[in-house]
């Protein structure tokens, strides 16, 4: 045994032929292997199983470790050591993995009567995860027509760089069986029904390994939303458009799939800004299906939601580099809010494929008007103190806004030293420690304009006295006293009795 881990760190491959490979494994790994199954640790004088087993040694040298953890990979390019998981996988990058395979017999059944040591028809097959996920498991299987366990598996976990959703490709042609110093291609049925690599006597000498490569792609898409007054052509699509109230304006909704995977049920979803509606019939898709010469395709009018609030859509599958148009048509409407000056109001556009985070941008229009809007009032009005129990108080404060105003905060100071409050209520409590009097005052910020404007005032200020009155202190009348003023009445008593009988004597 000894002498056949010293052949094995000679023959063991090393792979990546674009990057130097160390042998060797990731401290923390994460492999699921099975089934459950007898094992052995290692030693120079450690024999080998009296059976065909696979993979069943545990702290074999030469950065293998645990054998059940046979499958191991590294992004090509970026790792220098074999590992389970591996983390972080790029986009548009190869990850290389390797499949160990080492029959466990011990060598002294190879030459046996009927080959006991020797494992018959040994097939290895890879399953691959299908679709995009932010996590990605590829599970091996090692068999052999006398093998016990009849087959063991193990996995390897793969994430994406950034949490990213990515899928896995295998890549044609990439399979590879490595026998000591030879290299032979495999058939890509490694990754469907298995391939069968023969027979595969016992002992370390005698290890293969499987090297094969598979593609990360990972998705990318790119939105962006722009507006135009209606009737204009398409030069003047634009972030911002100036109109007015009737006017009516067109939003545009650009997605593309800039990415190497196909993008399914994309959905468009558009909240309106305030003051403003759909025009029935205008919300249109444009693309390869559905080109523009071709007058697009007009969604129905269950594409505006939510109270006549939202347009939202579904514009298909996209494969890389494909893209789309969602355009449709606004107008503005006469109310009160948007009625003069200027106002600004903002459209924003989320798009999302099927599985993965939405996008969003947006694109607005400034409605001017010829009438002036009144300035902007704002003050501190009054500031009510009530005492709602013991050293408690509720501070109230009235500050009317009109106009392009409202109150940002209000600052409560106390009087009392401690620090003063910073709240956006109107309404506060606060509980004194002592008694005494104290002077309440209410500075409020409002936003003006969007400006911040600070304001306190006279009438925004309030003393308030808290003091305890004290108890008076009531005649001793103890036992003590009682006794004393017994023996006073019983004196006054006896004189007075004395007086008496001389009198009658």
């Amino acid at each position: 045994m000894k002498r056949y881990i010293k052949l094995l760190s000679k023959q063991l491959f090393v792979a990546a032929a674009t990057v130097a490979i160390v042998a060797g494994v990731a401290a923390n790994t994460f492999a699921a292997f099975g089934p459950s199954r007898e094992t052995r640790a290692w030693t120079s004088n450690e024999n080998g199983f009296d059976h065909v087993t696979f993979n069943s040694f545990t702290g074999v040298p030469n950065g293998i470790g645990d054998e059940r953890d046979f499958l191991r990979g590294v992004q090509v390019g970026r790792d220098s050591v074999w590992s389970d998981p591996v983390t972080s996988v790029n986009n548009d990058t190869e990850v290389e993995m390797k499949i160990y395979i080492h029959n466990n017999a011990d060598s002294a059944l190879n030459d046996q009567p009927g080959n006991p040591g020797v494992a018959k028809n040994v097939t290895v097959r890879t399953a691959l995860p299908t679709g995009a996920a932010q996590a990605q498991q590829v599970t091996s299987y090692i068999k052999a027509d006398n093998a016990r366990p009849g087959e063991i598996f193990d996995t390897l976990d793969l994430t994406g760089s950034n949490s990213g959703f990515f899928e896995l490709s295998y890549i044609p042609g990439s399979a590879k069986l490595h026998t000591g110093t030879q290299v032979s291609a495999l058939s890509d049925t490694l990754v469907t029904t298995g391939v069968n690599i023969g027979d595969q006597k016992g002992c370390f000498e005698y290890v293969r390994e499987i090297t094969f490569r598979v593609k990360v792609k990972m998705p990318s898409y790119a939105t962006q939303k722009t507006v135009r007054n209606h009737g204009e052509d398409s030069t003047k699509w634009r972030e911002v458009a100036n109109t007015k109230i009737g006017d009516k304006v067109d939003w545009r909704i650009w997605f593309k799939n800039s990415g190497t995977t196909q993008l399914n049920a994309v959905k468009v979803v558009d909240n309106l800004p305030p003051h403003v509606r759909v025009v029935p019939g205008s919300v249109k898709l444009y693309n390869g299906n559905y080109p523009v010469a071709n007058g697009g395709y007009t969604y129905p009018a269950s594409a505006v939601q939510n109270d006549g609030k939202q347009v939202n859509v579904d514009i298909g599958a996209y494969l890389p580099g494909g893209d789309a148009y969602v355009v449709f048509t606004t107008e503005v409407l006469n109310d009160k809010e948007i009625a003069c000056g200027y106002q600004q109001l903002a459209n924003v556009a989320y798009t999302t494929p099927e599985g993965y985070g939405a996008l969003n941008d947006s694109a607005r229009i400034n409605v001017i008007n010829d009438k002036e809007c009144a300035g902007p009032s704002y003050i501190c009005e009054s500031l009510t103190v009530d005492k709602i129990g013991g050293r408690k108080v509720r501070a109230t404060v009235k500050a009317p806004v009109s106009g392009n105003a409202k109150v940002k905060t209000v600052t409560y100071n106390y009087g009392d030293a401690s620090t003063a409050k910073v709240t956006d209520k109107l309404v506060d409590e606060y509980e004194y420690k002592a008694d005494g009097t104290y002077k309440i005052t209410a500075t409020v910020t409002f936003t003006v304009n969007g400006a911040d404007k600070v304001v306190t005032s006279d009438n925004c200020a309030k003393m308030v006295t808290f003091t305890t009155t004290p108890t008076k202190e009531l005649p001793k009348t103890g036992a003590g006293s009682i006794v004393g003023l017994f023996a006073a009445t019983s004196l006054v008593g006896a004189a007075a009795h004395n007086v008496i009988s001389r009198r009658r004597a």
